[in-house]
């Protein structure tokens, strides 16, 4: 009895042996869902075991975005029961013999495996393509070549190319995408430098500049009129855009490139500091298509918070070689910090106007005015407003010196005033400015001496208008 419990206690417990092993277990994804037969490789930080399935297609993975790795409670998950013993009738002078059942043939994958020998298709347009396909990995040749030979079975039907290119291209230009399948983009990359690829962008915009013919219309035919049946609808192909083009190579010495990578070295060991950045810098300019040396510099701006700078030197990384996957994981996470630093900064200026209008920093409010508006936060009606106001602050702030002002100084103050209070009118006209102008100009005219009575009739008139207007727009 205590045996039995023993084994059955191991049992459970034995699934650190079963992730060394890569063991083949019955499991279900949620408690009562159904039982599905996969591997277990390790263990998340939550304690669950990391299940994958056995069998899966990695294009069609990466097409139809397939579900093929689980997280399970340890309860959900069980090995695979071991092949029945069966024992013969033991024959005339012989003792019985356990013969286990034959084992059922194993189904071999689709995904393509390290060491897959590949079909002389595959082989013919690896063959074809040695730079490009050099330091892929066998999943990135995989999809590299199925673009490659769905583009050549496609070249004669411009209907069938034209789906499978803007649905390429659909995927590729999806950014959560592109994050979460890297070989994707990377083979896709690749397949844009390929003649398959031109010939087929040259095929659809040659079928793009057609003229198209009237769908409908009769001719005669002897006394008869005959209709001409509509053509199928054109299959419209946008813009393919070229790829960006590397920057011209500079004949690097062996001594540079030597020094090059031993100031790319010293910047490792270094880390994320100062320093680090300072032999890296070095190293680019000893050797200007030195890659890593741009990621490596890329990786301290990112520390820094320099995020701009950093995605800089992502995309010079890339553009030295566009295969360079670990700049693209890079470049992807400098966007998205970008992203969040322009939300943060976005909500900072817009809180920052008023308090800078109200304690009198009109500069500043200005300022942050112009960058809201440069940046699309804020509309032009928007902006228009809150210089408005700045201005109608401005007025009230040049007629109260006014009214404390000795007698010479007055009437240059209340100009002045009357000046801020039409800006802020032909901005956004409101009750407040057209009371201030009102109020200015009667001032003025009580100023103004009898010696000029065109002006003094002038401002009179002018404050009894902007009154009525005042009332009129504060309705």
């Amino acid at each position: 009895m205590f045996m039995a419990e023993t084994q059955k206690k191991a049992e459970k417990t034995n699934f650190e042996e079963m992730i060394a092993k890569k063991a083949f277990v019955k499991f279900q994804p949620m408690s009562g869902g159904p039982t599905m037969i996969g591997y277990v490789v390790g263990r998340d930080a939550d304690k669950k075991l990391i299940v994958k399935i056995k069998e899966h297609n990695k294009l069609k993975r990466l097409l139809r975005k397939t579900r093929h790795e689980y997280r399970v409670e340890e309860q959900l998950v069980k090995p695979l029961e071991k092949p029945a013993v069966v024992k013969t009738k033991p024959a005339e002078g012989k003792p019985g013999e356990e013969v286990a059942p034959p084992k059922p043939p194993e189904e071999k994958p689709m995904q393509p495996a390290a060491g897959k020998q590949w079909r002389e298709e595959e082989k013919e347009i690896l063959a074809a393509y040695p730079s490009l396909a050099g330091d892929m990995s066998d999943a990135e040749k995989y999809a590299f070549t199925r673009f490659v030979s769905g583009t050549r079975n496609s070249l004669g039907d411009v209907n069938t190319l034209a789906k499978k290119i803007n649905g390429w291209q659909k995927l590729a230009k999806d950014g959560k995408y592109a994050a979460q399948y890297p070989d994707f983009i990377v083979a896709w990359e690749a397949f844009r430098k390929t003649g398959e690829y031109g010939s087929a962008v040259k095929l659809l915009g040659e079928r793009g500049k057609k003229k198209e013919r009237p769908t409908v219309g009769k001719k005669p035919e002897g006394k008869r009129l005959v209709e001409i049946p509509p053509e199928p609808p054109e299959v419209k192909v946008p813009k393919v855009p070229e790829l960006e083009k590397a920057p011209p190579r500079k004949i690097v010495s062996e001594s540079d490139r030597a020094e090059a990578r031993r100031q790319y070295r010293a910047g490792v060991g270094y880390g994320k500091q100062e320093n680090a950045l300072v032999c890296f810098t070095k190293a680019i300019a000893l050797d200007p298509n030195y890659k890593e040396a741009y990621r490596g510099r890329g990786l301290v701006l990112m520390g820094k918070m320099k995020y701009s700078e950093a995605l800089a030197d992502f995309n010079m990384a890339l553009r030295i070689d566009p295969n360079y996957s670990l700049a693209r994981k890079n470049k992807a996470a400098a966007e998205k910090e970008i992203g969040e630093y322009k939300v943060a900064d976005k909500k900072i200026t817009l809180q920052a106007i008023d308090p800078y209008i109200q304690f009198g920093q009109f500069a500043d409010a200005e300022k942050e005015i112009g960058r809201a508006l440069k940046n699309g936060w804020i509309s032009q009606k928007q902006a228009n407003t809150k210089r408005a106001e700045i201005h109608l602050r401005k007025g009230t702030d040049y007629t109260l010196r006014g009214d404390k002002a000795s007698e010479g100084k007055k009437m240059g103050l209340y100009t002045s005033a009357e000046s801020e209070f039409t800006q802020s009118i032909n901005l956004n006209p409101t009750r407040e400015a057209y009371t201030g102008r009102g109020y200015v100009r009667g001032r003025m005219s009580k100023l103004t001496s009898f010696a000029h009575p065109g002006i003094k009739t002038k401002y009179g008139i002018g404050a009894i208008e902007d009154g009525a207007k005042g009332k009129k727009a504060g309705k």
